[in-house]
């Protein structure tokens, strides 16, 4: 089709802009690129015949060897479910706050805000999740991480701005050590062996 190469080019475009967006290419290459391939390989059929069958039999034999290491890791699987982990995540402490019926906003990183959002709404708000391309300019990541960190030259102004009623910070963190770092009024409500909960 003569409009495949610009949509190629523009789904390769998004898809440099943003690893997330590389589904996109996946999907427009394989619909435009599919037929082209399918064309190559008849053609080599005809034209390598014997060459064609040994290419065969290796896909075969690849095939069944990933189907024979993956096979017993996918039973068990379904069994037992997928081994999720959530230690990167503040499970405690979040769980501890939507327990103790607490409400407000939320000061936390980027990389934890969407497990904040997936558990706390609507009674807790987050300060930034993943969505920041689609939901949020880039200053409002720039603003968090200002107001996560008392020694960046913008923290006042920027904990101010984000007015948060908790901070979830890592739990061996200089500031969870020190929850002054944030204000005089702020002590710490919550500790963990991986999170802590800072609440004025």
């Amino acid at each position: 089709a003569p409009y495949s190469i610009p949509l190629l080019i523009a789904a390769a475009y998004v898809a440099i802009r943003h690893a997330r967006l590389a589904a996109i290419f996946d999907l427009t290459a394989i619909v435009f690129l599919a037929p082209a391939l399918s064309y190559l390989f008849a053609d080599m059929r005809r034209r390598l015949p014997e060459l064609s069958i040994k290419l065969a039999r290796a896909t075969t034999v690849v095939i069944c060897g990933i189907a024979v290491i993956a096979l017993p890791k996918l039973g068990s699987m379904m069994l037992t479910g997928p081994a999720l982990d959530y230690s990167f995540y503040p499970v405690k402490a979040i769980d501890w706050l939507i327990q103790s019926h607490h409400s407000g906003n939320v000061l936390i990183d980027f990389n934890r805000g969407s497990y904040l959002l997936w558990r706390g709404y609507p009674n807790l708000k987050v300060s930034v999740d993943g969505r920041y391309e689609e939901c949020y300019p880039k200053k409002t990541v720039e603003l968090v991480s200002a107001a996560l960190n008392p020694k960046s030259p913008q923290f006042n102004e920027a904990l101010k701005t984000v007015n948060p009623d908790y901070i979830v910070i890592e739990g061996n963190s200089q500031e969870a050590l020190n929850p002054q770092s944030f204000g005089k009024e702020w002590r710490k409500i919550y500790q963990d062996e991986s999170f802590a909960v800072l609440g004025r």
